[in-house]
């Protein structure tokens, strides 16, 4: 697998005084990683109210507007500081023949804030005269997350890709072209249907009913949800809640909420996408009634489901922030579906590419190529991998694998439990204890061998030093010959140092190493010194970390931006996070 990008990762907080503050929480350039200071300007509500007011750019567009408020917006979100570690990092990556993804992370808000929040900033529009728009480029796709680090797996697909698409048009809300734009959806992958890449199934009635059912007893990977949202008081509840516009039976409108939704796809784990191509499905709840709301960055539909407090297995969600022309929405799901099932894509570069498509059809002086908001947590911005059918998972597989994770979960939190308990009850069920690790370190092995061709952590308990060994490895389903890996390995920098690294009994030479941060940056060049390895497991390397921390009865290291050049140069390496057992 290839990873040709390089991330420019930048969070933006609010400090106690309400103003906001920047940090660079990842860069091609270590040195400029750290605390920014105060971004250029606040950006102005009056701008905001025009990307969202319908007419305001007129039926061809203004692209001098549109690029005055794109400068706005990059004003908001960075300083010269920051645009100045942008720049090195461009002409860096561009001698070195590398691209850039932009990342802006926001964290949860107490309380209102004066102005534009930071979640409700169109940071998707951000331009400077010598770039041009960011997000419109493939070279930097713009993207946002809730979280500092990715932190969860990309899953290996077995085709077909499962889409679960919810059409709903509730009456007493506007006739949007949802017909149209479901044909389109089917229509844009009826080649895959036919390669049996993809299938894409309608909800029938598009009632929650029907979607929980379904979510139940299926097994998708994605959920496609075309239609209205909103924010508003549901049912006696008096606090307003963002949510969708499902049908009831009768065809009157029945809003699913976000916490709910959330809790339906917890039902299905296999779903890691949710594409919502409705009106401010990723807008923050407004004032009502007069009353000022204090939303947070987790009250939006697509904020829940990939923020730190998510019930689901959701680690992407692409959702829009205004409104969406009929023609924009077909344009988007025709180019984003199509793009995604390519080969080594990334869901960030799919949204680009439907950006591009959406300003097609409209122009680049309309904020419509703006709307996609694409949210995602997962290593390498890939929320999974289709693989061929050779050597790849069966469906059968694919299930016991997302069983033993749920499982691995639900271990873990019993460990967590009996570390609350008075330590003579701790003492009497040492044996209970010893056996939920075994069992966990079992299932990882078990997930590993059936993912055939696996990077994976193993870890263990620490020894009285407070040290454990963690023993990177590579599985291969068949033959190959390895000539580099780079992976890195995010951990909690409060709970770990880390201390070194050495050869593995199956490689050459020690890795090359650099930690910063709560992430290590593995390198092992020429991995099996030229040779073919035969199917099987090899240790590369060792890695020994010192606990800190020991308030938790378990911790994960997990393995994100990893790239494996071998021969052959096909076949996808999933990862296996590493598990610390500190009881």
């Amino acid at each position: 697998m290839t990873n040709h990008y390089d991330e420019f990762r930048v969070q933006i907080t609010p400090n106690v005084d309400g103003r906001l503050a920047l940090q660079i929480l990842a860069s091609p350039i270590p040195a400029s990683v750290g605390p920014k200071g105060a971004p250029a300007s606040a950006f102005d509500p009056a701008d905001l109210a025009r990307m969202r007011a319908k007419g305001t750019f007129g039926a061809g567009g203004n692209l001098q507007e549109m690029q005055r408020i794109g400068t706005a917006v990059f004003q908001s979100v960075t300083n010269a500081e920051v645009q100045a570690d942008l720049r090195v990092a461009l002409a860096l990556n561009q001698t070195n023949g590398r691209r850039i993804r932009i990342v802006f992370s926001t964290v949860a808000l107490d309380g209102p804030l004066p102005g534009v929040r930071p979640s409700e900033i169109p940071v998707e529009a951000i331009y400077r005269d010598a770039d041009g728009f960011y997000a419109s480029f493939e070279k930097t796709p713009v993207s946002r997350t809730l979280v500092a680090k990715p932190d969860r797996d990309t899953v290996a697909v077995t085709p077909p890709l499962r889409v679960l698409l919810v059409a709903a048009c509730p009456d007493g809300w506007p006739k949007a072209d949802i017909g149209k734009e479901a044909d389109t959806i089917k229509a844009a992958v009826k080649q895959l249907e036919d390669n049996r890449l993809v299938i894409v199934e309608s909800c029938i009635p598009p009632t929650k009913a029907e979607m929980s059912r379904r979510l139940k007893t299926g097994n998708y990977h994605a959920v496609h949800f075309a239609g209205h949202g909103g924010v508003g008081r549901i049912g006696g509840d008096p606090t307003p809640r963002a949510f969708l516009c499902f049908e009831r039976e009768d065809k009157g409108l029945d809003p699913l909420d976000a916490f709910t939704f959330d809790s339906m796809l917890r039902n299905c784990p296999s779903v890691a996408l949710v594409v919502i191509t409705g009106c401010s499905t990723a807008a923050l709840p407004v004032p009502i009634g007069g009353a000022p709301y204090a939303a947070t960055a987790f009250d939006g539909v697509a904020q829940r489901l990939v923020s730190p407090g998510s019930l689901s297995t959701v680690s992407a969600v692409v959702a829009m922030q205004f409104d969406l022309e009929p023609s924009a929405a077909i344009a988007f799901s025709r180019a984003f579906y199509t793009t995604l099932i390519a080969p080594d894509t990334t869901i960030d570069e799919a949204v680009t590419k439907a950006r591009s498509d959406i300003s097609d059809v409209s122009s680049m002086g309309s904020p419509g190529w703006v709307n996609p908001v694409c949210y995602w947590r997962c290593n390498n911005s890939r929320p999974f991998e289709v693989r061929p059918y050779g050597g790849s998972l069966s469906p059968e597989e694919e299930r016991e694998i997302t069983t033993l994770k749920v499982r691995i979960e639900a271990y873990r939190t019993s460990l967590q439990d009996l570390r609350s308990q008075p330590p003579s009850v701790q003492a009497a069920a040492a044996r209970f204890g010893q056996d939920l690790i075994e069992k966990i370190d079992g299932f990882l092995a078990r997930i590993s061998e059936l993912n055939g061709n696996a990077i994976r952590l193993k870890g263990g308990r620490a020894n009285a030093l407070g040290d454990i060994d963690f023993v990177l490895s590579v599985r291969l389903r068949a033959a190959a010959t390895l000539d580099r890996l780079r992976a890195k390995i995010s951990f909690e920098e409060n709970a770990f140092d880390f201390v070194s690294a050495t050869k593995g009994a199956a490689a050459p030479s020690a890795p090359l190493t650099a930690a910063a941060a709560g992430v290590l940056t593995i390198l092992i060049e020429d991995v099996s010194a030229g040779n073919a390895l035969a199917a099987g497991e090899y240790e590369i390397a060792s890695i020994r970390m010192r606990v800190k921390d020991r308030s938790q009865s378990t911790r994960v290291l997990t393995i994100f931006e990893l790239q494996v050049v071998a021969d052959p140069d096909n076949v996808f390496y999933s990862s296996v996070d590493g598990y610390a057992f500190l009881s």
